[in-house]
């Protein structure tokens, strides 16, 4: 009988037990009963990647150190930043995110047990404002190394905010103050009140330098801005021939260039600020959103905070019967403060969202008040056009 390699009839091809064990591949090696060798366990899986903060700047569900309220605005804030997947600058909420936080929020509150202890409650429309409105406070106290600091909320409702008690004078309660007043005491309480501003300017363009991005101003915040002032320009109806031509310039000028990004309170003025010494506190951001980026970075323009608040303090100075000397030396109060802290509003490109922002002050001065020659000279004027 001739010796050799038997082959398994089973499987074609393959080496039976009879022949020895195939040749370990290289650099691989066997255990054996007579090594005793065992082999390594294998490596542990790495851990799940950790989720990303989405929409929104909230890395953390814990408030802020020195914060003694807001644990309630910023949980919400967490979990609504790993909700909402927004686009750039979006401020639309969907339904589907909204359904998930509703049944976790109350629909009434104890008013007298809020009085009690000297907090604020304000009652919103809806839904959306009233997320808006946690998702601005909590994005606004999130921004590092910042000298304004967000109102906590202590309880948030359905329709309706509880804030933490006002540190400090509202600056629309210090304009009433100034209002009231004749003579010697109103000339004191008016410089108590540009002193305010003053401390109001420094920390708004900190606050912007601190938020300052990476990222240029957005296209979508720029259509924005630029439709608002459009549709305030159409209603305003202004008879000058040139006036269209010029806003079109305004606004292209605006286009074009390319701005340093930053975060934006957005609709800022006396009545959402609070000012005790050199510490400012915002109470109100519900359009903070339109200027974040789909990560949370600023994709705003710092110009439109800085003009907005001024034409609100001049708006509100003039209804509550300022003189005109009274309402100039309040707005430079602010504005001088704000350009000696502000490296954005030193850049040359700050000069045309300037522009555009100073025109649609003008325009929004226009529409709340009464159509008068004066307000429609304001329009023209930045317009750069004689009336």
């Amino acid at each position: 009988m001739t010796r050799g390699r038997v082959t398994n009839p089973k499987r074609p091809g393959s080496e039976s037990s009879f022949t020895s064990a195939p040749a370990a591949k290289p650099g691989v090696v066997r255990a054996t009963r007579e090594s005793g060798f065992t082999p390594a366990a294998p490596p542990p899986r790495p851990p799940p990647a950790a989720v990303v903060v989405t929409g929104l700047p909230i890395a953390s569900p814990l408030p802020t150190l020195g914060r003694e309220h807001g644990g309630t605005g910023t949980a919400l804030a967490f979990q609504l930043s790993r909700l909402w997947q927004r686009l750039p600058g979006e401020k639309r909420l969907p339904l589907v995110v909204k359904a998930q936080l509703l049944p976790n929020l109350p629909t009434t509150v104890d008013e007298a047990a809020v009085q009690q202890r000297g907090a604020v409650l304000e009652r919103l429309g809806s839904l959306d404002e009233v997320l808006l409105a946690v998702a601005g406070l909590e994005s606004l106290e999130a921004v590092k190394n910042s000298p304004l600091r967000a109102t906590a909320l202590e309880q948030v409702g359905a329709t309706f905010l509880v804030r933490e008690k006002v540190r400090g004078t509202v600056l629309a309660a210090r304009l009433r103050e100034v209002a009231a007043l004749q003579a010697a005491p109103r000339g004191a309480r008016l410089a108590t009140l540009c002193e305010d501003l003053t401390a109001t300017g420094a920390a708004l363009a900190r606050f912007h330098e601190a938020a300052r991005s990476d990222e240029p101003v957005g296209d979508g915040y720029k259509r924005l801005a630029a439709a608002r002032a459009l549709a305030l320009f159409d209603a305003a109806a202004l008879e000058h021939p040139e006036a269209r031509r010029r806003m079109r310039d305004v606004v292209r000028g605006f286009y074009d260039v390319e701005l340093a990004g930053t975060v934006c309170l957005g609709e800022v003025g006396p009545d959402s600020v609070a000012v005790q010494g050199a510490q400012c506190t915002v109470l109100r951001a519900a359009a903070l959103c339109g200027s974040l980026g789909a990560r949370g970075e600023g994709i705003g323009s710092a110009a439109e905070d800085r003009l907005g608040f001024a034409q609100s303090l001049t708006a509100s100075a003039q209804q509550l019967g300022f003189t005109a000397e009274e309402t100039q030396k309040a707005h430079d109060a602010f504005l001088f403060a704000y350009r000696q802290s502000s490296a954005l509003a030193a850049m040359s490109e700050d000069f045309a969202a300037t522009r555009l922002f100073t025109v649609r002050a003008a325009l929004t001065d226009l529409r709340a008040g009464p159509a008068s020659e004066e307000a429609r000279a304001r329009v023209l004027a930045a317009l750069e056009l004689a009336p």
